[in-house]
């Protein structure tokens, strides 16, 4: 697409300028754009020039890729998040937003040119045939399955498929070297956005949500009666890095924080109408403690929840200023299964506050500008001042400082976690036998990987200078090394009870539930 757009951006502009008339006769309702007149002037114009460019353009070009240029560019000129989505992508968006895909259930990664099983989902079907993590997939359907050019999309593929079809595996164990033939049928596998969920101290409990689906409302409610069970007083609600998804599933989830009757978030159309939604129902923790953590990346349904209990002071606000993304996209299909998402309405806290940042027609400023904010307490307010912040996205009472966040030059530079987790992954890939015997809790509380630290870094870094180690340095590293053990062995719900020891937003939020 880039190419495209160096090459033909007379053209696109020009095409935005018909399109925008075009497309501004769209009604506001999901609709499918069949049921918008196709003899229009502006449509006949646009299809001219589209046949006049194929037919005559002096290089050959490929009109569906200007087309779609072409929508990308005019729906940005409108506002930062009216956008399009190709057909390809519609199937991929869907999956995220119903919470769950069709598929054997495992996770993978090219590892030494060859398709290795990172993990596997319990009780999905690649679990019930016995495919294990570091069993190697050299063969799908007849074809090999190995070597440097192949590509993990193309991958994922053919090994997904319709619920009920099957697909052919050739697997070798890395555990005895022994290779088989698998039948594998393939069902609906969940896809969990709710990341993991555990005391995280005493009688205080953690939840961290990745983005708001169909089915998270339910994760959400299954996860708080489970900490119930287990003596959970206060909570940690974890938003950071949450880009958000459906609002129902945003206010279902402050459902559960809220008495009946409290207003959860505004909406208002272009003519200024304004719809209140309200918690409707007894929440299962409407009364104890909490803490909403949040960051530059939690954005929409996110800001829905921490705007809310912020508003309503049901919770404290821990972290740095949110996105500040307010405006409410509806999804209108096109004829060739793409789809249009445009703005309709804006959101608005109980208070009245618009979430919606400030934005202009420079799309790339404006996604910039929440990751070029100051590091430091620049923008440290009174708690009074966080809750009536007016400039869009949500601003916590708390801040965390991002300058202490990210100042070990060893994690953040030297030893990142990139080049951590293809070493983790190796250890763990040649030392399955003696890991076997660890369950997740065993792990966190007895394993140590103080002999490991040195040669880690030693086989990361080989030649390259680097300073010596600091007691804080070796600390974090270590618990960085031991948390990326733990999701390589256990997934996320193993990685979070380790990775959060020295989490400094944790932290902070520990220290507010238990002062």
């Amino acid at each position: 697409m880039r190419w495209i757009k160096t090459i033909y951006t007379p053209i696109v502009l020009s095409l935005v300028l018909a399109l925008g008339l075009w497309i501004g006769h769209m009604s506001a309702d999901r609709v499918s754009i069949r049921s918008l007149s196709l003899q229009s002037p502006e449509e006949a114009k646009v299809r001219q020039l589209l046949r006049l460019i194929e037919d005559q353009y002096v290089d050959q070009v490929n009109a569906d890729s200007i087309m779609e240029l072409a929508i990308t560019e005019m729906l940005h000129r409108l506002d930062p998040h009216s956008s399009y989505v190709s057909a390809e992508e519609v199937l991929a968006n869907q999956e995220d937003m119903q919470g769950s895909f069709q598929g054997i259930g495992i996770e993978f990664q090219m590892y030494r040119d060859t398709m290795t099983v990172v993990r596997v989902i319990k009780n999905g079907p690649a679990f019930k045939r016995g495919i294990l993590a570091g069993d190697r997939i050299y063969e799908v359907n007849d074809s090999l399955m190995f070597g440097p050019n192949l590509n993990s999309l193309d991958l994922v593929g053919v090994i997904k498929g319709p619920e009920g079809t099957t697909v052919k595996l050739g697997i070798r164990s890395q555990l005895d070297g022994v290779t088989k033939t698998l039948e594998v049928e393939r069902d609906f596998i969940p896809l969990p956005s709710v990341n993991a969920s555990f005391m995280i101290k005493d009688s205080v409990g953690y939840i961290k949500l990745s983005r708001f689906s169909e089915q998270s409302s339910k994760e959400v409610h299954q996860s708080l009666k489970t900490l119930k069970k287990e003596g959970m007083k206060k909570l940690i609600l974890d938003l950071r890095d949450n880009p958000g998804g459906l609002m129902s599933a945003a206010q279902e989830i402050v459902d559960e924080f809220l008495e009946k009757g409290k207003i959860v978030v505004i909406t208002k159309d272009r003519a200024g109408k304004a719809i209140e939604y309200k918690a409707s129902k007894k929440g299962l923790f409407e009364n104890g403690e909490m803490v909403v953590l949040i960051n530059e990346g939690s954005a929409s349904a996110s800001e829905i929840v921490a705007g809310a209990l912020q508003d309503h002071r049901r919770a404290s606000i821990v972290g740095r200023r949110s996105f500040g993304k307010g405006l409410v996209q509806r999804e209108v299909e096109l004829i060739d299964g793409s789809r249009v998402r445009l703005t309709s309405f804006r959101y608005y806290t109980p208070n009245g506050r618009s979430i919606q940042k400030p934005f202009s027609n420079d799309y790339e400023s404006y996604i910039r500008e929440a990751y070029e904010r100051p590091m430091d307490s620049t923008e440290k307010r009174t708690e009074e001042e966080a809750r009536n912040l007016e400039e869009g996205g949500i601003a916590p009472e708390h801040l965390v400082r991002l300058d202490s966040v990210f100042s070990n030059p060893w994690v953040y530079h030297l030893l990142p976690p990139g080049l951590m987790d293809q070493w983790v992954f190796g250890f763990v890939d040649k030392n399955r036998k003696q890991f076997s015997v660890l369950d997740s809790q065993e792990f966190e509380q007895n394993y140590s990987v103080d002999s490991l630290v040195d040669k880690m870094s030693k086989d990361v870094l080989a030649e390259t200078p680097h300073p010596a180690w600091t007691d804080s340095s070796r600390k974090e590293i270590s618990n960085r090394l031991k948390a990326l053990l733990a999701r390589n062995l256990f997934g996320d719900q193993g990685f979070y009870p380790v990775f959060l020891q020295d989490d400094p937003f944790v932290i902070e939020g520990l220290q507010i539930l238990t002062k």
